[in-house]
């Protein structure tokens, strides 16, 4: 059976990255580039961390899954209200992968707090308000990172 890993650095470019490896200062990254794949991705229009991130995993652009930034106006006033997991509309990868059975772990992951059930761990990324109980999916694994680390913050 094969396993994917995806790791999204968000505002980073190859440009960066490939500097920072011929430096020897990304060991980590250069065995990943050597032994995996990479690919250039364009962003979204709004080039903007809701936007992409949530294209991104449902597949869909900003107009079909309704995130562009990190605040909407509530309707029929100019109040400003922050978007969560909630106001993303379609089927995410993980959430696909996991009713297929396969094991997912999603780890700070813009606009995923609240936290879903999944087939694995989910822990909320920065929308997260913070280490409350709906940022991570089971509870069991808020509880174990608190134990071996107890300064862990989103």
């Amino acid at each position: 059976m094969s396993k994917v890993s995806v790791i999204g650095l968000d505002g980073a470019t190859f440009r960066v990255v490939d500097y920072l490896v011929a430096q020897g200062r990304l060991p980590g990254f250069s065995r990943i580039i050597e032994e995996g794949s990479r690919a250039i991705l364009k962003s979204t229009r709004p080039p903007l961390t809701p936007a992409a991130w949530a294209s991104f995993y449902t597949g869909t652009n900003p107009g079909k899954h309704g995130v562009v930034d990190f605040f909407r106006r509530l309707p029929g006033t100019y109040t400003l209200t922050p978007v969560s997991a909630q106001a993303v509309r379609g089927h995410t990868v993980w959430s696909i992968a996991s009713d297929y059975g396969k094991r997912v772990c999603v780890y700070n992951v813009p606009l995923t707090y609240p936290a879903i059930p999944v087939n694995g761990i989910m822990i909320s990324g920065m929308d997260a308000p913070g280490l409350d109980a709906r940022a991570y999916y089971p509870q069991s694994c808020r509880d174990e990172i608190l134990a071996k680390f107890p300064d862990f913050d989103i």
